[in-house]
């Protein structure tokens, strides 16, 4: 297509003056492609939150699972814990009959605390957790939930991922029985479509290290476990 025809079609379509020659500078025409391109973005389904086939994106996925733990006990027995390393089944086996707001808060993207040793500023420095319970009674992080649509995990070394990271911080922060009282229950769990799960590509870090550490994690009585996008 000739580049007058492009800037033409440009300015019909946003509103943007139409170029008086072939002479037009290329920058011109640039200029009204790229606002085409980003009327399109806006208008197209991605604010949304939704790609061009139909899938749900990770910021709608973690708006889905945020109402969701907002809401109550009924939605949480209703929010199944696909592959458990623990007894709990569902959400609700991990929070219980306690309330949001009342009972413990909900931190998206906040940077965990890290401690001043060396190696706690090189595991955990930077990392934003998609979602943490925090639990008003102990004010310990007590649930991390990570969110993935169509990435693997930020570090993606099979021993120091972006999974053991996380997981690694829950087990040095929080405590079974804070002060010898019950709380919610310790869980790091991982949302995702079933797709995700069944990717190699995508989720071999994740699998790698659920099988080495989940021992340790059924040790420490945190619950390990797979939240698929279709069950929330």
């Amino acid at each position: 297509m000739p580049s007058s025809s492009i800037a033409r079609i440009a300015g019909r379509s946003w509103g943007l003056p139409r170029p008086r020659s072939y002479k037009q500078p290329l920058g011109r025409i640039m200029r009204c492609i790229l606002f085409g391109i980003a009327e399109l973005w806006n208008c197209g389904g991605y604010r949304a939150g939704t790609h061009s086939r139909g899938a749900m994106s990770e910021f709608a996925l973690q708006a889905k699972i945020l109402a969701a733990l907002r809401s109550n006990a009924g939605t949480w027995r209703n929010v199944p814990i696909t592959k458990s390393t623990s007894e709990a089944r569902t959400m609700y086996d991990l929070l219980g009959d306690r309330e949001h707001g009342r009972d413990f808060d909900l931190h998206t993207e906040k940077p965990l605390m890290k401690g001043s040793s060396v190696l706690s500023v090189e595991l955990f420095h930077g990392l934003k957790p998609d979602i943490v319970v925090w639990s008003k009674r102990s004010a310990q992080n007590r649930i991390v939930i990570e969110v993935k649509q169509a990435t693997k995990a930020t570090h993606k070394e099979d021993d120091a991922s972006q999974f053991l990271r996380y997981f690694l911080h829950l087990l040095v922060t929080s405590d079974p029985r804070p002060k010898g009282k019950a709380d919610i229950d310790r869980g790091f769990l991982v949302a995702a479509p079933t797709a995700w799960f069944e990717s190699q590509s995508l989720s071999h870090t994740w699998h790698h290290f659920v099988k080495h550490y989940g021992p340790l994690a059924e040790t420490f009585h945190i619950t390990l476990g797979e939240l698929h996008a279709d069950n929330i």
